[in-house]
């Protein structure tokens, strides 16, 4: 009963951090970047990268991921996705007081030194518990901070059990004399609970949080952009039972939150939310699901070619991606993450090719480009890389047209696309 009480209480504490360790999970460290699309995981309250997401069998979430291979779209499978994991957990072996905030901006910090939003295409982030709380606050700070490349590179966010308004046992834990026996009984200061307090105790850090998160989805939705896709769940079974009570980490009142579509209610409890036992678990599932319709939409909503019948429509296009990919913002970082190289004999003809439809789109340029090729006879086009962003385009038998067009010659893959 006691070690049922003492990780109840630890599960409602708040905790925070000196050291932020994002690592690649240790069975993809032989392949950690050479996907392009990464999924990051960030640990709740109490937990740490190397248990929250590991079921009692020893079977982690980050194998299941791994093993999956379902095709989110033709060709890719969730198992191609480069998995990491955020620990913060060394926070709960010390008092130091430190906002949620800081720990944020700690995270924050860790996964842009990684790498992660620089080096893939798409990535989805999965946050359990107060890791969601950490995502979201993560993500209204870059918008706030001109760092819309990161958001553009976020495909999505799974949030699971995440205690948007605050957990009422953090309430009791934020008491005075409460919170000097939790300090002596788990080794750390419950003070820190202060910001997983309840919105309606006057908490004003979540408060404030929930209204810059839903500026943020709005703001999303005004722009006509529909990613980073939101998706929510929540536990419908009590963690623990205790002298004839039960009791829920984050009942489903205070994980509500600005999502898209409707939250997804799973019959577990709180920590078994972070713990899927199979592919076919309900919250693996999930997942999996919610990964495979966001990139089949981002595949008809990410990036097009437009105007395609208008000769020279595809040299103007790698034009414009080669000198976006040149230039920098203000952080160093290209404007358009892919490049595209051509052979000098295949720039005459690129000038005046019109392709055989007025529209082509994919999730990336990669992707627009090999639906040009599929469609078009004349073009080749090559991804060498996985990461997709190294692209190699030529063109082979392509038919002058009768007619010319204001810049010169009008060609075509067929002479009836003339």
């Amino acid at each position: 009963m006691f070690y049922g009480l003492r990780a109840l209480v630890a599960a409602a504490i708040a905790a925070t951090s000196h050291i932020v360790d994002v690592y690649a999970a240790s069975i993809l460290q032989d392949r950690p970047q050479e996907s392009s699309f990464a999924i990051v995981l960030v640990h709740g309250l109490g937990g740490s990268a190397s248990t929250s997401f590991e079921g009692p069998s020893g079977l982690s979430w980050t194998r299941i991921i791994t093993d999956d291979n379902r095709n989110t779209i033709p060709q890719r499978s969730l198992s191609e996705a480069s998995v990491y994991l955020v620990d913060y957990s060394d926070a709960f072996d010390n008092g130091v007081e430190v906002s949620i905030e800081e720990v944020t901006q700690q995270v924050s910090d860790a996964i842009v030194a990684k790498g992660i939003m620089r080096d893939y295409n798409h990535v989805w982030f999965i946050g359990h518990s107060m890791g969601g709380v950490i995502i979201k606050r993560m993500l209204v700070k870059w918008s706030g901070a001109d760092r819309e490349r990161y958001l553009r590179h976020t495909l999505g966010v799974s949030l699971l059990g995440t205690p948007s308004n605050g957990a009422p046992l953090a309430n009791v834990a934020s008491s005075y004399l409460f919170a000097r026996l939790v300090r002596q009984w788990l080794g750390f200061n419950a003070g820190l609970v202060r910001d997983l307090k309840t919105i309606a105790s006057t908490n004003t850090y979540l408060g404030a949080l929930e209204n810059d998160w839903a500026s943020f989805v709005e703001s999303r939705n005004q722009s006509h952009r529909e990613f980073p896709k939101i998706q929510c769940g929540y536990e419908t079974k009590a963690q623990y039972r205790l002298f004839g009570f039960s009791f829920e980490i984050v009942p489903s009142i205070y994980a509500s939150t600005q999502c898209d579509g409707e939250r997804k209610p799973f019959n577990k409890t709180h920590f078994e939310l972070a713990k899927p036992t199979s592919r076919e678990d309900p919250v693996h599932g999930w997942l999996y699901e919610s990964v495979r319709t966001s990139f089949l939409r981002m595949q008809t909503e990410g990036e097009t070619i437009d105007d395609g019948r208008e000769p020279g429509v595809l040299f103007r296009k790698v034009r414009l991606i080669n000198t976006g990919n040149e230039r920098r913002d203000a952080y160093g970082e290209p404007l358009v993450d892919e490049s595209i190289e051509v052979d000098a004999d295949n720039i005459a003809i690129l000038k005046g090719l019109k392709l055989r439809r007025d529209r082509y789109f994919g999730a990336t340029w990669a992707d627009v480009l090999e639906a040009v090729a599929e469609d078009n006879s004349c073009i080749r086009v090559s991804v060498p890389d996985r990461k997709r962003r190294a692209i190699r385009l030529s063109t082979v038998g392509a038919k002058t047209c009768p007619q010319r067009s204001d810049f010169g010659p009008s060609l075509a893959c067929s002479l009836s696309d003339c």
